[in-house]
């Protein structure tokens, strides 16, 4: 068909009241021969597309519509995507019937080939502002949440730059959402997709929320519909979406704990379900904060009459003693058995104390710390009452206390001095009951490392007795297997040998049973007891004797019974770890360590930065991030860490594999430090296990710091000298010391040029630090002979122009010369002080100031200065203090531009209360008069001109659609200023620190309660974050129990503002204003004790 008789068919259209389905084949086969461009076909559409009847533009937007969708993903141009793409978007204005034809051509668009870069940028802001999605039909809400899913798929990087715009549209589309199949679609799909790859700004309370209104799930499924989607599948749909963002945690958690008070079973199950879901996903610093609050909760369930509940309540505590730090899980492992404390103490009710048995251990099974105490508790009750009434459940109980502590979490009970009985006597009680009781036999078989060669002995005469007599049962075989496993010489010498002799005499003239090999007896019992069990054909090898294997769930071949022949060389190491990955011998201390050695010598071996073992850990995508798994595991080890160094010369390789993987042009951050982490672990645990000889150490980190240094290098290789020269005594008066130190200082003007003109700032950044760790630890840095005189610094310093490079390196190097003490030290902080004066500088000073009061430590920072001056903090805070309010002064005084001596003001307050959280509280009571009017004026700065610019909270929220553009010509230099900055960090420590001075009640406090009535409320009600609001409330709180003589005239205009603040969308601000609101409400009703 030609472009000329295109208009003729789209005139006949009109006419007619159906579309012929033949128009769409000639149509599409038309473009493909390029007889007419889609602009053809939409510019002869005009006579449908622009007609006055609705139907008809419905009509011939879906025709074009329906072209799209059949046309290959390649077909159309960059120029003919972007008419359509402007043409739709044109479109979303007409008639709302129109709306689903429109929807059908942007899902056609959104993954065409060559898509302009900005498509997603013009389509995405017209759609959200003409395009109601919760108004459409459902097909055409489920349409519009494709496009999405498709966009996000197909081309992120078209959408992050549209920022929060982007995810506000997005929440908006979604809020409201009732079709239970268009929310297991945005539950599994699109919502993951989204959390997963958006930032949520300032929404993250917005986007919760639109989740959590559906939580508990409240849905009962249409009666005979087999497609029917249930409760259970929206819950378990939604569950993981509430946990999908560390940010969620403080909302996620106290939705929790306030429908888990519900007296609803699916309420309480749901709840509990995302509370465990809460413990392994968010940061554990927010579990902790939260662990007594959920154990106040769920312990008036932990005995419910349902199941399910008791279920969640034990799987809850159980994910909380697992992820929490051992102090606070030991902590409340301890609050959980003083409230079933009486219960397993007296024993009154057998039921209650078998339940609440199994829940401590059940819950602690996973926790090393906390299992010690439940062995600690329960192994003497427990013995005592199997002395008493023996009892098959008590065994049992006992059996699993024992499997735990040996197998799983390596606890030697042999060794608690704690266990108020004798580790003999519980081994005797077994000894004597296990000839009637195969629980017994099931203790005795994870008791087998604690025996010693007599009690083994008697061990393998109950073994002997039991093949004798054919003792059949499981327990028996599994008893006998282990001890096959482990002491195989003396059991084929105590048990195999006499049985062996003793039915050859009895049979001579029979078929003799053949029990030659205890490995083929096992064999054969394995496979009788489990028919999933199978063995191979394979000859005996160096490493290994015949194997069982089963398949696991996922088909995966998993040995079940290995005999170790160590030491297995021979055998490729990736083998040896997938055979022993599951293995029974991985427990073993020193079968893990020659494991260990094997493993480091293949990383070693492999300079090619790959690993072969990304399908067993994930997270190590490479040898050194693998190397760097083990290393830690033996952090605390020192003498297995010196092991691996003095064998494989681990440092040594490190640094070649470093060198050889590491340029200038293409680096991984994460490769490097973890070579460092690895560098400084070993070289630390070499000089603390050969305390005795440290000068080994030296020279060891001498050769390698050499070897780098003949290099030449001036790059992103110069980091990894940190942990070398972290781990040099240079106090040590040696000339071999002194040489190297020389050898240093010369090299120092390398790292510094380098430190210097670098691009990029990860590189400036440590080799600052590099730099900052030599001029630390070297020794007279005023003399003139010294390549690193600080003069000279100085002087370099100053006449280079202030940027982040020469920022972060002065900072650096300041730190380390007031860390040790340096006498003039003061004329560096001047610097510091003198840029403060500049408006533009002091963001720059102040994060300058942060590096220098923060504690560094090598874990987190990968460096430590070794030379620390007693009270150092102290002494920059009383230095900066003084000169800080100084440049206030002066710059209140000079008769300039008002908006920059304000900027000038808070970056110099900010420099001083920025140190107050690092300060003991008696520097900080000490200068409590000249710091309160300082953060009062500081909190009016922010709170004048930062909040105007901010807007209102949740309380009169507006859609960022309708917020019009500040005229560029009515802002103030300050307005630009705090538009570039935000001060969030800065307000919250503020606050923080008002709450203290509150809580202690000083007098001085009464003369400034006016200040804090306007602040804290002007905050409470403006500010659009929820935890600063929420800070400002719990001030005013506090400030309630200032003198009540004092506080009455603000009574009325406290409760009047607060009112406002009750109608905030955030439910926790609500919860928070209810508590203050009460405080102040009986402010007069409260008796004045003087």
């Amino acid at each position: 068909m030609s472009a000329s008789k295109l208009e003729d068919l789209f005139k006949s259209i009109e006419t007619d009241d159906t579309v012929d389905s033949s128009l769409y084949d000639e149509l599409k086969q038309g473009l493909i021969s390029r007889s007419y461009n889609i602009l053809e076909i939409v510019e002869n559409l005009g006579i449908l597309l622009v007609n006055k009847e609705s139907a008809l533009r419905k009509r011939g937007t879906e025709i074009l519509s329906k072209v799209l969708g059949m046309l290959d993903k390649t077909q159309l141009n960059e120029r003919e995507l972007e008419f359509l793409l402007a043409f739709y978007c044109d479109r979303l204005k007409d008639h709302h019937s129109i709306v689903p034809d429109i929807l059908l051509g942007f899902y056609n668009l959104s993954d065409m080939k060559h898509l302009p870069q900005d498509g997603y940028i013009k389509m995405f802001p017209a759609i959200f502002l003409n395009f109601n999605c919760q108004s459409q039909l459902i097909l055409d809400r489920k349409l519009f949440y494709e496009i999405l899913f498709k966009c996000m798929q197909h081309n992120l990087d078209g959408l992050k730059p549209m920022g929060p715009d982007f995810v506000y549209g997005v929440i908006q589309s979604i809020d409201g959402e009732r079709d239970p199949r268009n929310l297991i679609f945005l539950f599994t799909t699109l919502v993951p997709l989204f959390l997963k790859n958006f930032e949520m700004y300032h929404l993250n309370e917005e986007m919760f929320d639109i989740m959590a209104c559906y939580f508990p799930v409240d849905f009962r499924p249409k009666e005979n519909d087999p497609d029917a989607i249930s409760r259970e599948d929206l819950s378990n749909a939604l569950m993981p979406n509430l946990t999908a963002k560390p940010s969620f945690a403080e909302f996620a958690i106290p939705l929790a704990l306030e429908k888990l008070e519900s007296d609803l079973k699916v309420a309480k199950v749901d709840s509990l379900k995302l509370l465990t879901s809460s413990c392994y996903k968010f940061p554990v610093e927010k579990i902790t904060e939260s662990s007594k609050k959920i154990w106040n909760v769920a312990k008036n369930d932990s005995n419910a009459g349902d199941s399910d509940v008791r279920k969640g309540v034990v799987e809850l505590l159980h994910a909380l003693l697992t992820v929490l730090p051992d102090d606070e899980a030991s902590g409340l492992f301890q609050v959980i058995y003083n409230h079933v404390k009486y219960s397993i103490s007296t024993n009154i009710d057998k039921v209650l104390f078998v339940s609440n048995t199994n829940m401590l251990i059940t819950i602690s099974k996973d926790s090393k710390v906390c299992m010690k105490q439940v062995a600690i508790l329960l192994i003497p009750i427990l013995y005592n009452e199997i002395n008493k009434t023996y009892n098959d459940e008590y065994i049992q109980i006992l059996n699993e206390i024992l499997e735990i502590c040996s197998n799983n979490l390596d606890i030697r009970l042999s060794e608690l001095t704690e266990l108020s009985i004798a580790w003999n006597d519980l081994i005797e009680l077994y000894f004597k009951l296990c000839s009637t009781s195969d629980c017994c036999l099931c203790g005795l078989n994870s008791l087998h490392s604690y025996l010693d060669l007599e009690q083994r002995k008697s061990m393998y005469s109950i073994l002997y007795d039991g093949i004798k007599t054919n003792r059949e049962s499981k327990e028996f075989q599994a008893c006998l297997c282990t001890f096959a496993k482990h002491y195989q010489e003396e059991i084929v010498e105590n048990v195999i040998f006499p049985l062996k002799n003793e039915i050859v005499d009895q049979n001579k003239n029979k078929n003799e049973v053949q029990v030659d090999n205890i490995q083929n007896k096992i064999l054969e019992d394995l496979k009788q007891n489990d028919q999933t069990v199978y063995t191979k054909d394979e000859a005996d090898s160096e490493f290994m004797k015949p194997l069982a294997y089963r398949r696991d769930e996922a088909g995966e071949e998993v040995p079940i019974f290995v005999a170790i022949c160590p030491p297995a060389r021979q055998t490729p190491v990736e083998e040896l770890f997938i055979k022993n990955l599951y293995c029974p011998l991985i427990s073993l201390e020193s079968y893990l360590k020659d494991l260990s050695s094997d493993v480091i010598e293949y990383c070693l071996s492999q300079t090619s930065n790959d690993s072969c073992f990304r399908f067993c850990y994930q997270d190590c995508a490479t040898n050194i991030t693998y190397l760097k798994l083990i290393v830690d595991k033996y952090e605390e080890k020192y003498d297995v860490l010196s092991y691996f160094e003095k064998k494989f010369n681990v440092c040594q390789n490190v640094i070649k594999i470093f060198l050889k993987n590491v340029g200038n042009e293409a680096y991984s951050i994460s490769f490097v430090l973890d070579c460092i982490s690895i560098l400084n672990t070993i070289l630390s645990a070499f000089n603390k296990q050969d305390v005795s000889n440290k000068i080994s150490v030296i020279q060891k980190v001498i050769v390698l710091s050499r070897e780098i240094l003949e290099e030449d290098i001036n790059d992103v290789k110069l980091i990894i000298l940190i942990p070398l020269l972290n781990n040099v005594d240079f106090t040590t008066d040696e000339q071999q010391i002194k040489d190297f130190q020389t050898q240093i200082e010369h090299f120092s003007s390398t790292i510094l040029d380098t430190a210097i003109s670098t691009q990029d700032p990860f590189i400036n950044k440590y080799t600052s630090i590099l730099l900052a760790i030599i001029l630390n630890t070297v020794g007279d840095l005023n003399s003139n002979e010294s390549v690193l005189n600080t003069n000279s610094l100085q002087s370099k310093l100053l006449s280079l122009p202030y940027n982040e490079n020469v920022n972060t390196l002065h900072a650096y190097i300041t730190k380390s010369l007031i860390m040790k003490g340096h006498t003039n030290i003061e004329s560096m902080l001047q610097i510091l002080v003198d840029n403060l004066k500049s408006y533009q500088e002091g963001k720059r000073v102040i994060e300058s100031l942060k590096i220098l009061i923060r504690e560094d430590t090598v874990r987190e920072d990968h460096f430590e200065f070794k030379n620390v001056r007693f009270l150092y903090r102290q002494r920059l805070f009383s230095f900066c203090l003084n000169n800080l309010l100084k440049n206030v002064s002066s710059t209140t005084k000079l008769q300039t531009d008002g908006d920059k001596n304000k900027i000038v003001k808070l970056n110099n307050y900010l420099a001083i209360l920025i140190q107050l959280k690092h300060l003991p509280n008696q520097i900080i009571i000490a200068h409590v008069k000249t710091l309160l009017p300082i953060m009062i004026e500081c909190l009016t700065l922010i709170c004048d001109t930062q909040l105007d610019k901010k807007g209102t909270n949740g309380i009169n929220e507006t859609s960022p659609d309708m917020i019009e553009e500040d005229n560029p010509d009515t802002n103030t230099e300050l307005d630009t200023y705090y538009d570039t900055h935000n001060f969030d960090e800065e307000l919250q420590n503020l606050l923080g620190l008002f709450v203290e001075f509150l809580k202690s009640k000083m007098e001085i406090l009464h003369e400034y309660v006016n200040s804090f009535v306007d602040k804290f409320l002007y905050i409470a009600q403006n500010h659009s974050s929820l935890n600063l609001r929420i800070a400002a409330l719990q001030c005013l709180h506090y400030l309630s129990d200032l003198n009540i003589v004092v506080l009455m005239p603000f009574k009325n205009k406290v409760l009047e503002g607060l009112k406002l603040v009750l109608d905030d969308k955030k439910r926790l601000v609500r919860k928070q204003v209810v508590v203050t609101i009460d405080k102040w409400y009986i402010l007069d009703s409260v008796e004045d004790s003087n």
